[in-house]
């Protein structure tokens, strides 16, 4: 059985498919090291809420270099993905989990 996990660990973001991102950071991909485990949602994502900027998101994966990956919980913006760097801001990558999995490489 393939799970998400399958399709998220290791895979490569190219951020030349985010224009927005990618006029900010250096990193040419990012690639995703970590999936939040269920216990820790909470903590991680209070931890995050400062630098939001008002999404409402929960936290989802860790890419290299210790930046976040969200995913939207309103009923404005359910299922979108969203990168969060402390540093440089957030940026809204895909409108759904299912084309961001399609969007990653390997």
């Amino acid at each position: 059985m393939i799970t998400l996990t399958n399709h998220l660990l290791g895979a490569y973001i190219d951020v030349a498919r985010y224009p927005k991102l990618s006029e900010v950071i250096p990193d040419k991909k990012l690639e995703i090291v970590e999936l939040i485990e269920p216990d820790e949602i909470v903590l991680v994502a209070a931890r995050y809420q400062p630098f939001l900027e008002g999404i409402e998101a929960a936290p989802l994966a860790v890419t290299l270099g210790d930046e976040m990956l969200f995913i939207g919980t309103s009923e404005d913006n359910s299922g979108f993905i969203y990168y969060v760097d402390i540093e440089f801001g957030v940026f809204l990558l895909e409108q759904s989990l299912k084309d961001f999995v399609s969007a990653l490489e390997r």
